[in-house]
C-alpha cells in the first residue's frame, strides 16, 4: 500500500469519528498534512494541530478544505501543492519553515511531508487541549478513539515512509527533555540525545514584568531516523534575531543530502 493510500484511509476514520462524535466541538473539521502525502519522503514536519486563519474565521465554519473532503465524489485525497516550498502560503509557520528551517536547504522542502500530531482544526492550541481535558471526564470513549487515530498515523507514515529526519514544533519552556519524551511515550519511538542547542533570554512585557524565554533545539537518534525539535513553536511571533540564526545554523547542518 502507498504511503497516502495510507493516509487516505486514516483520513477516512478521522471523518467518520468528527462527522459522528466531534463536528460540534470543533465546526473547522479536521487535517492530517497540508502537503502531498509522498513515498520515501526525506522529512517529516510535525506540528501542533491545524489552525484556521482570520480569512477562514470572518467565512466562519466549516474550513473551505472541508468542502472536498466532504464532497460525495471525494477521493478522501490530500493537497496537491506543499504549503511551506516557495512560492507557497504566506502564514506565519510557512514564512518561517523557508526563511528559517529550510533557509539553506529550499529544495528539500518538496520531498517532505507536512503534517501534526493533531488533526482537529482550531482557532489556537488551548482550545484543543482543554477539550482534552474536558473530555477525560465526559467522553473518555471519545477521546480514547481519536488519540488511537492520531497515534496510528503518526507511528505509521513514520515507519512505513522511513524519512531521513523528523523536523517537529514542540516542548514546553520548562521541561527541556519534552520532544524527545513525546516521541518516547506517545509514540512508542526511542530516542537517543544526541546534542541540544539553549538560548535564554529575558525581556519585560507590556506590563514591565521580567519575562524569560528559553529557546531549544534537540537533536537526537531514533535509530534510521533523525529527530529535530524545536521550542517554543515557530508560530511565536517573538523569535529573536540571533535565535533564528542559530537555529538556520543548528537545522542547516542535520538536514539530509
Amino acid at each position: 500500500m502507498s504511503l497516502e493510500n495510507l493516509a487516505i484511509e486514516k483520513q477516512k476514520e478521522l471523518l467518520d469519528l468528527w462527522e459522528n462524535e466531534l463536528d460540534e466541538a470543533f465546526p473547522y473539521g479536521i487535517q492530517i498534512s497540508s502537503s502531498p502525502i509522498i513515498d520515501d519522503p526525506k522529512i517529516i514536519i510535525l506540528g501542533r494541530n491545524p489552525g484556521i486563519g482570520k480569512k477562514e474565521l470572518e467565512k466562519g465554519p466549516p474550513h473551505s478544505s472541508m468542502l472536498e473532503l466532504q464532497d460525495e465524489n471525494s477521493t478522501f485525497g490530500f493537497p496537491k501543492h506543499h504549503d511551506y516550498i516557495v512560492g507557497g502560503s504566506s502564514y506565519r509557520i510557512a514564512k518561517r519553515m523557508r526563511n528559517i528551517v529550510f533557509k539553506e536547504n529550499p529544495e528539500l522542502l518538496s520531498e517532505t511531508i507536512e503534517m501534526n500530531r493533531d488533526f482537529l482544526r482550531t482557532p489556537n492550541k488551548s482550545a484543543l487541549q482543554a477539550w482534552k481535558e474536558q473530555s477525560a471526564d465526559d467522553n473518555p470513549d471519545i477521546l480514547e478513539q481519536y488519540n488511537s487515530i492520531i497515534k496510528k498515523t503518526v507511528q505509521d507514515l513514520v515507519s512505513q515512509g522511513n524519512p531521513n529526519l523528523i523536523i517537529s514544533f514542540t516542548g514546553y519552556s520548562d521541561n527541556e527533555m519534552y520532544p524527545m519524551e513525546e516521541m518516547r511515550k506517545i509514540y512508542d519511538f526511542e530516542p537517543v540525545l544526541e546534542s541540544q542547542y539553549r538560548v535564554k533570554k529575558r525581556n519585560r512585557d507590556k506590563n514591565g514584568q521580567i519575562r524569560k524565554t528559553e529557546y531549544r533545539a534537540t537533536y537526537a537518534d531514533l535509530g534510521e531516523t533523525k529527530f529535530i525539535g524545536l521550542t517554543p513553536h515557530l508560530s511565536n511571533p517573538n523569535i529573536p534575531k540571533p535565535v533564528q540564526k542559530m537555529l538556520i545554523k543548528f537545522i542547516s547542518d542535520k538536514m539530509p543530502s
